[in-house]
């Protein structure tokens, strides 16, 4: 896995069993479980994690958390700290599959870093599952410093007829998308569909709501929904994705949009 490249997310909630029946009618997830979490399944693959609302990071509400690859958690923490990210949790273990630490970047987005105790690969290529992330902030002076120090990403603009998409490289190699937007910072989560209309009209029948209507971007048609608790994320019906020889800076969506 490269470094830097989504390698987990969680969904935290105030009600798993709501989330669990929209997400199993949307994306046809099944679920494995326990008294603390659910993991999110395709196919007897782990697709996230799912998680009930302890308000420890003071969001407040239903959200997603994306964490992404390093090889050495440790290093990683040393040099988030050196480059004003806050450490808010860790080194700890997460469910015996890696080891973690919640970091605030220095543009007040949070995220964690994890270091896998096994190569296996989180499952991205089939619908339902994970195919890209953002990273939005109003601020985004200090992000290739911070990602670029911490966790060795490089930053590049690519382009599109009339469009040009920020992103962030490991080893030449696109693994996240920046995007400017009038908001408190977050990272943002899209999901794979084969088909954007569809998918939107099934989570509107099931009790979630679309925020922003499709959009053709660089990585393809997209769209913005919140579920039944709020949760905003992304639904992706991809095309290819960005190259770094390479809209607008948001992306296609409002600059005012909040999470």
């Amino acid at each position: 896995m490269t470094a830097g490249e989504p390698a987990w997310i969680d969904l935290v909630t105030p009600d798993r069993a709501q989330t669990q029946h929209f997400y199993h009618e949307l994306f046809a997830w099944e679920f494995a479980d326990s008294d603390h979490e659910s993991i999110a399944l395709i196919d007897g693959r782990p697709v996230c994690g799912i998680w009930p609302d302890s308000g420890e990071l003071g969001r407040g509400l239903s959200y997603w958390h994306i964490y992404l690859h390093v090889a050495d958690l440790g290093s990683a923490i040393r040099r988030a700290a050196r480059t004003d990210g806050a450490i808010l949790w860790g080194p700890g273990d997460y469910l015996g599959l890696a080891s973690v630490a919640t970091v605030r970047d220095p543009v007040g987005a949070t995220f964690s870093l994890w270091q896998p105790h096994r190569t296996d690969r989180l499952l991205t290529d089939l619908s339902g599952t994970l195919t890209w992330a953002e990273l939005v902030a109003d601020e985004l002076a200090a992000i290739p410093s911070f990602y670029g120090a911490a966790i060795g990403l490089d930053a590049a603009m690519t382009r599109t007829p009339g469009r040009r998409y920020r992103v962030l490289l490991s080893d030449g190699i696109p693994v996240a998308g920046v995007v400017h937007s009038a908001t408190k910072a977050h990272w943002r989560a899209y999901f794979s569909v084969p088909d954007l209309t569809s998918a939107l009209a099934k989570a509107t029948d099931i009790g979630g709501h679309v925020v922003s209507p499709p959009v053709e971007t660089a990585i393809g048609r997209t769209a913005l929904i919140r579920d039944p608790h709020g949760a905003l994320l992304g639904l992706l019906q991809p095309t290819s994705g960005p190259g770094h020889e390479t809209t607008d800076d948001n992306a296609g969506y409002p600059s005012t949009l909040t999470l």
